[in-house]
Order: structure tokens, then C-alpha cells, then sequence
């Protein structure tokens, strides 16, 4: 059983002009949630979740289907978390504008939510 902690995760201006329309590993929610776990950590943000791979030495998350998830020593090296109904509008509005980035912040904001990440992953 993995321990969680709850964090507040922070989705800054920085993050939205940085961030990628379409993009599971470079979107605005995964780049705020990369400052909240190790470097070793991989992020992936889908529609309605976000995938932690803790363990940098595994496959890619996306490799994974959900319940062909195979636990090592009772760990599942790759958890999947639900995104609140804030992120995941968030992501649905993002994923709508093209570009130039200027147009971004005229559809959406910086905004902060909490989401429970495992403790061994936590910088």
C-alpha cells in the first residue's frame, strides 16, 4: 500500500506560456507537477488523470494499460491519479487554442489544485 500526500499543486503563467497544447509529458499541469515530485519521475497528463512513473528505470507510463499493471513487491511502479474537475477543464481549454501563446492567457489562467502524490516520489 503506498503512502500519499496531499499537495497543492501550482499551474503558474510560466507554466502556461512553457507549456505545450496536446502534449501529455509537456502540458501546463505536468510541468507544475514536476516541481512537486524527483527529477526521477516521470509525469503524464491525460484528459480525466496524470500517470507517476516512480521508478525511472521502468518503461514508459503510456506502455502500461491500466489493469494489466503488473505490482512489483506489491508496489504498482506506475499509479494512476484523477485529475479534479478544475485541472481537467483547465486541460480542455488549453488543448483547444493554437497558437500564438498570447492567446492563452485570454482562455485561461493560472489556478492551483491538490492532488495526492505518492511520498517516495515528493522531492
Amino acid at each position: 500500500m503506498r503512502i500519499m500526500k496531499v499537495k497543492k499543486i501550482k499551474v503558474t503563467a510560466d507554466d502556461i506560456s512553457h507549456g505545450t497544447t496536446s502534449d501529455c509529458l509537456s502540458c501546463p499541469i505536468a510541468l507544475a507537477i514536476r516541481r512537486v515530485v524527483k527529477k526521477t519521475c516521470r509525469v503524464e497528463v491525460r484528459s480525466l488523470s496524470v500517470l507517476i512513473q516512480v521508478d525511472d528505470k521502468l518503461t514508459r507510463p503510456h506502455d502500461y494499460i491500466d489493469d494489466e499493471i503488473v505490482p512489483e513487491n506489491g508496489v504498482f511502479p506506475v499509479i494512476r491519479l484523477s485529475l479534479p474537475q478544475r485541472a481537467r477543464d483547465f486541460i480542455d481549454r488549453f488543448d483547444s487554442i493554437g497558437s500564438p501563446a498570447e492567446e492563452y492567457f485570454s482562455i485561461v489562467k493560472p489556478f492551483s489544485f491538490e492532488l495526492p502524490i505518492p511520498v517516495e516520489s515528493l522531492r
